[in-house]
């Protein structure tokens, strides 16, 4: 063990554990108990059923690596393809349904109305209509993309995620390929891909295992809160000898204290609220995404379906808005949006969680971002930054990044 070399991760979070365990048979590792109080990946129990803090489904084909670590945890999978629903124009369809299904809504006809050659080729497919409905309502209803309308960014920045996700399935565009800006996973309009999901125990159950897998790697803290990296005068952390150090950083803090450029950004406010319903419903897909600016709503998700289970007990909402929500006109959009798009679901009881979050202009924000992690990391040869990014990504790419980068520096 001696001749391997120590890495210490300075936070106990599930994406520490999990790279942990793939790189603990070639190395010596060691996590420092410590955790955020609020994680997108963490999970909770209310009213005796799990519940996650939004939507953690795992898409088998989006990383090997991430794959092939999760299924050597001790944990039974549930495997299924994935299945999506959408919402928009007060109507509800499934994932790649055909335009015949919105043609009383939106004529074909391409007017020619747009001047960029990305929407001006999405109009000769989908016709003048949809395009102009797809930005100012499907797009508007998400907080991230109507940033990016008032920032006045490019169509296919403004168009992340909607186009060809809330699209028709055509012929003419049978794979709806022609958004090459950060084209998110399975972002075509044909999904074959294959998901899985803890048959018990909701997303916690991955947390639980990978803690259980390298329980003999974890020490305890003197302060368990959630630690960022602390730097001298000179941009220096103070770290131990022969040990590379996988820490988190605070971005604003490194750039106001040694001059770099940081991106603006604008708070939101974020609202899960999980739900215990009074009778089982059926719930025959895994998520159901909203592009309705008539509802907060972004996503309708259970764990219960995620697990294969047949009776629907429980739901959860996600809603994002640019400004504070009062709680009783939250609840009540959101019980109207489920009196029209999901039959009989009574509720009976629910809890809310609230958390401020940071929406980033993207403008130049990669570069901003590297040149961050380049002084961190050129400062200090023995330091690799933790959270290598600021938006909120999927764990399966920080993952499969993170030991890249890790992979990369032990190795010089």
């Amino acid at each position: 063990m001696s001749d391997k070399p120590l890495i210490k991760f300075g936070s106990s979070e599930l994406k520490s554990l999990l790279i942990a365990k793939y790189l603990m048979t070639d190395n010596h590792v060691e996590i420092v108990d410590c955790n955020k109080s609020f994680s997108f990946d963490n999970s909770f129990i209310f009213e005796e059923k799990s519940f996650d803090v939004g939507c953690h489904i795992v898409d088998v084909g989006r990383s090997p690596v991430y794959t092939d670590i999760l299924t050597s945890l001790d944990i039974e999978w549930f495997k299924s393809p994935s299945t999506r629903s959408l919402v928009f124009n007060g109507k509800k369809f499934k994932r790649g349904y055909d335009f015949a299904e919105i043609q009383g809504d939106f004529s074909s006809e391409n007017r020619k109305v747009f001047q960029s050659e990305f929407l001006t080729k999405l109009e000769a497919i989908y016709g003048s209509d949809f395009i102009k409905f797809s930005i100012e309502n499907i797009a508007k209803s998400y907080v991230q993309n109507e940033l990016w309308i008032e920032d006045n960014l490019s169509a296919e920045i403004i168009l992340t995620n909607i186009y060809p996700w809330f699209f028709p399935l055509t012929p003419e565009d049978p794979q709806g390929s022609l958004n090459k800006t950060r084209p998110h996973f399975h972002n075509h309009m044909i999904e074959d891909n294959v998901v899985m999901y803890p048959k018990e125990g909701s997303f916690m159950a991955i947390t639980h295992a990978a803690r259980k897998a390298v329980k003999e790697l974890i020490s305890e803290a003197d302060d368990s809160s959630y630690q960022v990296a602390v730097f001298d005068s000179d941009g220096k952390i103070d770290v131990e000898e022969n040990t590379y150090h996988v820490l988190p950083i605070d971005y604003i803090d490194v750039a106001s204290r040694f001059n770099l450029e940081f991106p603006d950004y604008t708070e939101t406010h974020f609202y899960l609220i999980s739900v215990v319903l009074d009778n089982p419903i059926n719930f025959d897909e895994h998520e159901i995404l909203v592009g309705d600016t008539d509802y907060y709503v972004d996503r309708v998700s259970t764990p219960d379906s995620f697990s294969g289970k047949d009776e629907i007990t429980s739901l959860q909402f996600e809603c994002e808005t640019l400004f504070h929500t009062d709680e009783y006109k939250l609840i009540e959009n959101i019980k109207s949006f489920t009196a029209k798009f999901l039959e009989n679901a009574s509720w009976d009881k629910y809890d809310i969680k609230a958390t401020k979050l940071k929406r980033y202009n993207t403008q130049g924000i990669d570069e901003k971002i590297n040149k961050i992690l380049d002084f961190v990391e050129s400062k200090n040869p023995q330091v690799i930054v933790l959270n290598r990014h600021i938006a909120y990504n999927n764990l399966t790419g920080s993952v499969e990044n993170l030991i890249t980068r890790i992979n990369r520096v032990i190795q010089l």
